[in-house]
């Protein structure tokens, strides 16, 4: 990556490391968007009112991926989920509607292995009817360790 300061305004080429709990947009092809939150066990994404920085998947986007990295493994916990909860704050659409309990067990969630997303929401057309916040919990113990990199895909509607 390199750095440019142009008319008093720093300019980035090249990519950069998305280290961030409310995520970041990350540049694709064609009509698919790609979102990635880096998080730890301690300081998981959850509802934040009024956006308040929050990345948002609109409303009637179909997701089409779901995958996490466990970069530092999951410890003590024996689960965890990752979800969608609607925009405005009025409640879960699906608290693991794209990585399910079931895949995310701690032994799945060891350091440098991949989780593919199952859950309900992913390919489904209707899933999406309301903005969505990305939502992560685990269940079980209180987890002792763990890092994240989770990243979701989804197309959104043409305007007509």
């Amino acid at each position: 990556m390199s750095t440019e300061y142009l008319n008093g305004v720093r300019n980035y080429y090249g990519p950069r490391g998305t280290e961030d709990l409310y995520g970041a947009g990350v540049k694709t092809d064609g009509h698919t968007t790609q979102l990635e939150w880096v998080f730890n066990y301690d300081d998981l994404p959850v509802y934040q009112a009024n956006g308040a920085g929050a990345l948002v998947i609109p409303q009637y986007s179909i997701i089409t991926s779901a995958r996490m990295y466990a970069i530092t493994g999951l410890a003590t916990s024996t689960a965890m989920t990752v979800g969608l909860t609607d925009d405005d704050g009025g409640g879960a659409m699906d608290a693991d509607g794209l990585i399910t309990a079931a895949v995310g067990t701690a032994a799945a969630l060891a350091a440098g292995l991949w989780v593919l997303g199952t859950g309900a929401m992913i390919a489904n057309t209707g899933s999406v009817d309301e903005d969505a916040q990305l939502v992560v919990a685990t269940t079980g113990s209180a987890p002792t360790a763990g890092k994240f990199r989770l990243i979701v895909e989804y197309m959104q509607p043409k305007a007509s």
